[in-house]
Parts: structure tokens; C-alpha cells; sequence
């Protein structure tokens, strides 16, 4: 008999498996899934929820759960996050023994606090590849399981992960419907599992309720709830790599996602050697201008940082893009959408400032306004795509 599903945060506070998981999230699932494998009284368990996830029968499956000792369950094993080996003893060869071949049968990856990536799983085929070529055997793609778990349902790689048909793509919501523990086994290890099901299935919920939150901004207490629990580096990727699919199905144009130091959008475009920026992070909707080679350090030399910003405005042609006080009203036909206010606005101070200094060296300067707490999520992506025009 399952735990019942009470969709709060409250219920991710109450779960003891959750916050065990906080200490490492992908590295907690692995391990986790581990358990399962390697437990006679779980391991059938885990092979059928695999399989379930999978939709089909797997080549090893049945080996695994009749001669476990012929296979090795790795973690972090070439990076990959979970990874069962096949353990296939060799002739001896004048008389030494020569090492077992351990050939990947079953390769698991977690994104369970950042968003699957397409390169990444190509770098962990290769590493398959490679492994079978150090054995001196020929790499058989068709005897190998890839399996990606994604609490995002919706990010930038799905379709193209899925056209290469290698990694099956599944949710924690699918994982937590098939991973149902029999009531006959050890009690101890029911309630767990259970515990277990009962958390994804409420992260799964949680993150597909993210995805329906209309403003742009998370309300307070959502946001409040996020940092309680110590999730809202991944809400913010999950709606953020929504709102990329929006604004390309909408408008037909490229933008996009970043997360450092928090998720954000972004668009730029070259004009004579000078990157010009939008960029809305944090709550802020910035125009920027970037230039490379960077070897003179501005500092917090206020004059210096507003006559360096308007030769590269003026370089780059973007007079109507970047303006230099508040009665130029910047956004006029944004207010909607934006608090009143243009920052910085400290006496002297118009641009914030980004510098590295070095051969690989930049310079940004930007400013911004803040989004309003209640501006929707359609109406920036249409201020967006209308600011994009005038640059473009």
C-alpha cells in the first residue's frame, strides 16, 4: 500500500528520504537506485522498473537477476551516474590469468537538479565506446541500455535526444508509477521505498505545477517554499527552458538559456565588432554592450564607465538601445510589465559594470529595469520579442 500523495511542500519537508537527498541530489538517486540492485530481496524490483521505463525487455536483465555475481554496480564509473557492468572471465594466457573484461551493459543517467544536455550523453557513449575498445572488443550499441531520468519534461535537448533513439527518456512521475515494492517484502525496506515514491511523486507534481504558473516571476510564497526546501535552482531551469520553447514556437526565433548564478534568457547580436545585449536574470531586464580584448581595468571609476559605454554604443549604432538618463524614458512602451525606474541611477553612476581582465578578456556594461511582479509570463516574451526587432 502506497503513502498517500500530498501534493505540498510540506510534504518534501516531512519526507525523511528527501531531505537525506539534499545532501547530494543526483548522487543520492544513484546510490539509491544502487540499493535496489544490489539487494536479492529488491533487485527484481529494479530490473522490472527499468524495464517498465524502457518498454521493453533488456539483453542482461534476466542473466543479472539469475547470476548477479556475473555483474558489477558501479557509481560515478566514467562519470556516468549509475553503471552495471558484465563481468566476463578471460582464458589464461601462457599460463597467467588475465583480468576479467568488464563490458557496460546498462548506463543511467540523473537530472534531478539540472536539465539533461545532448552533448553530455554523446560524451558518455564515446565513454562506453572507449571502454569496450580497451577490452579489444568492438563496441555493440545494441548491447547496451541508456536510460535518462529527467524531473524536466520539457527542455532544449528532448527532440534531439530523441531522434538519436540511444537514451530512452523518462520522468520521476513514470519512475514513481512502476517502482511499486511488493508487500512481502522486508518491512523496513517497503516503508523506504515507499518514501521514496512518495517525494518524486511529489517533485514531479511540483515541477509540472511550475510550469503553469502564469507570471514571470515565482509569487513570494511559492519562491518562499522553493528556498525552504532547497529547490528553486531547478524550478528556475525547468520554466526557463520552457520559456525558450514558448518564445522559438511563437516567434520563430532563437533565444537562449543560461544558468550561472541562477536561470535566465538571452539574445545577442554583432554590430561592428560590439556584442549587443538583452538579458533578463533575477528580475531584471538588461541591455548590455560587450567588447573583448579587455586590458584596461575600469573599476568603479563612475566617468570613466559612462564615457566607455557610449563610445561602444556609439561604435555599435544603438543610440535607441542603451540610453544614458531617465528622461530619455527608456521602455515607454513597457511599462506594463516593468517597475518604474532605470538602475543604476546613483549620481554619476549609469552603467553596473563586468570586467576580466587578461588576453581572453571582456567588458560588459549594462542597465536594467525590473519586471513587476505580476507581469505575465506572454507579455515579456512579446516585449522581448518587439525589443529584439528594434536591435535587430
Amino acid at each position: 500500500m502506497r503513502l498517500a500523495l500530498n501534493n505540498d511542500y510540506q510534504s518534501l519537508k516531512d519526507s525523511p528520504l528527501f531531505n537525506l537527498s539534499l545532501a547530494n541530489k543526483e548522487l543520492f538517486h544513484s546510490n539509491f537506485f544502487a540499493w535496489l540492485a544490489e539487494r536479492n530481496e529488491t533487485k527484481h524490483l529494479f530490473v522490472r522498473a527499468m524495464e517498465s521505463l524502457l518498454k521493453k525487455k533488456v539483453p542482461w536483465a534476466e542473466d543479472f537477476l539469475n547470476n548477479s555475481r556475473k555483474f558489477l554496480i558501479k557509481r560515478e564509473y566514467e562519470h556516468f551516474d549509475l553503471c552495471i557492468l558484465r563481468i566476463t572471465p578471460q582464458d589464461n594466457k601462457n599460463g597467467k590469468p588475465k583480468k576479467d573484461l568488464l563490458l557496460p551493459v546498462f548506463v543511467l543517467e540523473n537530472k534531478n537538479k539540472s536539465l539533461p544536455d545532448y552533448d553530455q550523453l554523446k560524451r558518455y557513449e564515446d565513454s562506453v565506446e572507449k571502454v569496450w575498445s580497451k577490452w579489444g572488443k568492438k563496441y555493440d550499441k545494441n548491447s547496451i541500455t541508456y536510460l535518462l531520468l529527467s524531473l524536466a519534461t520539457d527542455f532544449p535537448d528532448k527532440e534531439k535526444i530523441e531522434r538519436e533513439q540511444t537514451w530512452s527518456i523518462s520522468s520521476y512521475g513514470d519512475l514513481a508509477k512502476v517502482l511499486v515494492p511488493p508487500v512481502t517484502i522486508n518491512t523496513y525496506y517497503y516503508y523506504l521505498i515507499n518514501d521514496y515514491i512518495w517525494f518524486i511523486s511529489i517533485l514531479h507534481e511540483l515541477s509540472q505545477k511550475w510550469l503553469n504558473i502564469q507570471t514571470y516571476l515565482m509569487p513570494d510564497k511559492e519562491r518562499e517554499q522553493l528556498n525552504e526546501c532547497r529547490i528553486y535552482d531547478i524550478s528556475d531551469k525547468i520554466r526557463h527552458s520552457r520559456f525558450v520553447s514558448i518564445y522559438k514556437s511563437k516567434y520563430g526565433q532563437e533565444i537562449t538559456s543560461f544558468f550561472s548564478n541562477g536561470a535566465g534568457l538571452e539574445w545577442s547580436c554583432n554590430k561592428n565588432d560590439i556584442e549587443v545585449i538583452i538579458q533578463i536574470q533575477n528580475g531584471q531586464y538588461r541591455h548590455a554592450v560587450k567588447t573583448t580584448s579587455h586590458q584596461q581595468k575600469i573599476g568603479e571609476n563612475y566617468q570613466k564607465r559612462k564615457e566607455k559605454a557610449e563610445k561602444l554604443i556609439k561604435k555599435a549604432d544603438v543610440r535607441d538601445f542603451l540610453k544614458f538618463s531617465e528622461n530619455d524614458k527608456v521602455f515607454q512602451d513597457g511599462n506594463d510589465i516593468f517597475e518604474e525606474g532605470i538602475y543604476p541611477h546613483e549620481k554619476g553612476n549609469q552603467f553596473n559594470l563586468f570586467e576580466k581582465m587578461g588576453s581572453n578578456g571582456y567588458l560588459i556594461l549594462y542597465q536594467y529595469r525590473k519586471i513587476k511582479k505580476e507581469a505575465k509570463v506572454e507579455d515579456v516574451l512579446t516585449y522581448l520579442s518587439d525589443d529584439i526587432k528594434k536591435i535587430s
